[in-house]
Order: structure tokens, then sequence, then C-alpha cells
């Protein structure tokens, strides 16, 4: 009985904003292009690969069996592993005389985003949600060490992401075993789903940032991204599940809304510039986002 109770699923997982927060962190002390250039090729390796890092959570609700969350979880790294080869296809197409070698270690780093969400949602199909939280704990600390020590050499960035990336699939294949199951395309046919998860709230976020006062920080992109990952499930919510989902977006909107009050203050543009301000914009753009895709407007008992 212990053991069903443990294995249950839980529609909101803490974990899940650690690395957002951990992005909130590094964008305080490192370079914004740095940022940049390694956020786009990590969600462009995703796009690539048609978001089967965040694709896989979707298949494994369909799938009871093992076997079939294993072979999801292969068909996913190949795909990754095909993105990462494209990106570098891609930056042998401009002039060779230009040295891009620094963007193939971004690259890499990139693709070790991925690979380690993916194996951090196959330690939550396995049902320890334990052991993937504490991972995902120093995977964050690596992935955030890494951007902050790029400043001297990119290299650390590179090898902490993949460090980052072997601690999740060693500790992931030692929780759930070797992954013994047939390739299949169910994470394929969720490719729709999982992009338009994937991929709304960020699209918001940078269309803001392009149109509004954008002074090269991206630390308010996070807090809202921090919310989004938290509430972000395989399906939309039912009814009841969605009342508690429905006051936490209330709460947030409603932070959102102090913090643009407070952004428009003098003193504390003066300070922070328009980081508050948009923060609080963010905040309730992601609020918005979380509700279209996984709440529940009807009123009545699904």
């Amino acid at each position: 009985m212990k053991r069903r109770i443990a294995n249950r699923p839980k529609l909101m997982r803490p974990a899940d904003v650690l690395m957002p927060l951990g992005f909130l962190t590094a964008s305080l002390f490192t370079h914004p292009l740095t940022l940049i250039f390694f956020l786009a090729y990590a969600l462009g390796i995703t796009l690539l690969s048609l978001a089967s890092c965040r694709g896989i959570r979707i298949a494994f609700a369909t799938q009871p069996s093992m076997k079939k969350v294993c072979g999801s979880v292969k068909t996913a790294l190949l795909t990754q592993m095909g993105a990462a080869a494209l990106c570098c296809v891609g930056l042998l197409a401009f002039d060779a005389n230009f040295d891009w070698s620094c963007l193939y270690w971004m690259i890499a780093a990139g693709w070790a985003v991925n690979i380690e969400h993916t194996f951090y949602e196959y330690m939550y199909a396995t049902g320890d949600g334990s052991s993937a939280a504490m991972t995902r704990v120093l995977s964050t600390a690596l992935f955030t060490a890494g951007l902050i020590l790029s400043e001297s050499n990119m290299l650390w960035l590179t090898a902490l992401s993949a460090l980052a990336a072997a601690i999740s699939a060693v500790v992931g294949m030692l929780i759930g075993g070797p992954l013994k199951g047939k390739i299949n395309a169910q994470v394929l046919r969720c490719a729709p789903r999982a992009l338009v998860q994937t991929f709304l709230y960020p699209a918001a976020a940078a269309a803001i940032l392009l149109i509004g006062p954008f002074y090269g920080s991206l630390a308010p992109v996070f807090p809202g991204l921090a919310l989004y990952e938290l509430c972000k499930t395989p399906f939309r919510r039912s009814n009841m599940e969605s009342r508690s989902l429905h006051r936490i977006l209330l709460i947030a909107i409603a932070v959102g809304i102090a913090a643009i009050i407070a952004g428009m203050l003098p003193v504390v543009r003066g300070i922070l510039r328009d980081d508050v301000l948009l923060s609080g914009i963010l905040l309730i753009v992601a609020s918005i986002c979380t509700f279209a895709l996984f709440g529940n407007p009807r009123r009545t008992a699904d």
C-alpha cells in the first residue's frame, strides 16, 4: 500500500521550478548574450527534436509498461542527437573564415539540457520522484555554475552541462534499469501538444522583450517560467484538479500587478530600471498561458 501511494502521480512537482530559478541566478552574473545563446541552442534542439524531452511526459501518461517507456526514452534521445547534428551542420553553412568553435561548445551544452530533462522525466516515470528531485538539484547547480564560469572560459559551461546530463542518465538507468524497450513512436505522436506546451510562454515572453523596454537582462523572464513549469501537466486538468490551480494563478496575477505598480515608482526604476515592471508583466502572461493550456474554466464537474 505504501508503495502504491508513493508512486501516485502528482500534478505539481516542486523540483520543476529549480531550473528556472537556476537560470534566474545565472542571469544576475552572466553576460546576457551567453545566456541568450545557451537558451537559444537548448530550445533550438528541443524544437528540431519535436520537443521530445518534453513530450515523453505526455507519452508516459499513456504507457503503463516500462518497456514502452524505455522505448520512448530511446526515441527521444535519438531525435535529440539528430537535432544537435543539424545545428552543427547549420553552423558549417556559414563563412568558414570565422571561428565558430565557441558555438559548437554551446550546441553541446544545449544538447545536454535536453538529455538531462529526458532522464529527469524517466526517473519520475519509474515512480522515484525523490531521486528525480535530488538529481535536478545537482543538475541545476551544475548548469548555473557553468553559465557563471563561462565568463572566463566557455568550456566550463559545456563540461558542467555534460556532467549534469551524465549524472542524470546514470542515476536514471540505475533506478529504472537499462533502456531495453523497443523504439516506439508514441513520443513523436505527442509532439504537437509538447511543442505548444514548451514554446507558448517562451514565445510570448520573447515577443514582449522585443517590443518592450529590454535592457539586456533576461531575469524578468524566469519568475514567470518558474510558475509555468510548476503548473505544467501532460493534459488539461479536470474541474476538480483546476480549483487549486486557479487560486495559484489568481495569486500570481495579484503579485504581477503589484510588481507592475512598484516598477513604475521612480525610486525602483532608478535602481532596477524596468526589470521589476517586466517581471510583473511576464508573470501575468505566464498565468494566462498556464490557464489557457492547463486550466479548466468549467464550473460543473467533468
